[in-house]
């Protein structure tokens, strides 16, 4: 697979996730079914699954780690607030702690991204020995 056709790829699955997370969050309460896991866990782990598709395109395009970085936490805090803001909008409630719950995931995401990255251009840079 050509790297141009993965970076679409990629681009491709996380617009879709942003979607559907966009569309499950701006359902009214009342269409949403009752889950076993709390509002704050599905916020962490929502927006954690976004920020790691987010991330992975980031890092297709070559972006490189303290960028990505910051690059995903300022775009995935703008789009929490935006997010919080438009539910009143749809009969659903704002709420600041729901954002830091976001912004919690991210970081987690950015965290995960980071180390594995990390893990990979270690192992990638190292020289593999040959015994003869």
């Amino acid at each position: 697979m050509t790297r141009r056709l993965w970076q679409k790829l990629l681009l491709v699955f996380c617009a879709g996730g942003w979607a559907a997370a966009f569309i499950v969050t701006h359902l009214p309460a009342q269409d949403i079914p009752s889950l076993q896991a709390g509002d704050k866990v599905l916020h962490v782990t929502g927006y954690f699954l976004i920020a790691c598709a987010f991330g992975a395109v980031l890092i297709a395009h070559g972006v490189r780690p303290l960028r990505r970085a910051i690059i995903m936490i300022v775009t995935m805090g703008a789009y929490g607030i935006f997010d919080e803001l438009t539910q009143p909008l749809f009969g659903r409630s704002a709420d600041s702690i729901d954002w830091f719950a976001d912004m919690g995931g991210t970081i987690l995401a950015v965290l995960v991204l980071q180390t594995v990255t990390m893990f990979f251009r270690k192992k990638i840079s190292q020289p593999s020995r040959i015994i003869c």
